[in-house]
């Protein structure tokens, strides 16, 4: 299944993908046990570990990347959506506007 989702850019994001649950009908909450994830200004944030399947910025499609899953309290509350350092680390300019080309990490696997 394909979806268009808009995610923003965190360069302190230590998972590749983190995405919301329970705002988007067609995101779901993997089948796995809700864990810890880490703190924020808020306290803690716990949610699900899983991977999706894959993810096309532009012209690229990254494959099978660890992902997050955070439950929002309130819908629209995107500020859990978004794509991380480990996935923006497989490309090279990133500057004012996003300017992306693969570079030699683009194809290695990710690591915990």
């Amino acid at each position: 299944m394909e979806i268009d989702y808009s995610l923003f850019i965190d360069l302190g994001g230590i998972y590749p993908v983190s995405l919301a649950i329970n705002d988007n009908d067609y995101i779901k909450k993997p089948d796995s046990e809700k864990i810890l994830l880490g703190y924020g200004a808020s306290g803690e944030i716990n949610g699900y570990k899983d991977q999706i399947e894959q993810i096309t910025i532009g012209d690229y499609v990254l494959s099978n990347i660890p992902s997050v899953f955070i439950e929002v309290i309130e819908k629209g509350d995107h500020t859990n959506t978004t794509i991380g350092l480990p996935a923006l680390l497989r490309f090279n300019h990133i500057n004012e506007a996003l300017y992306i080309e693969p570079n030699s990490r683009f194809n290695e696997p990710y690591s915990d």
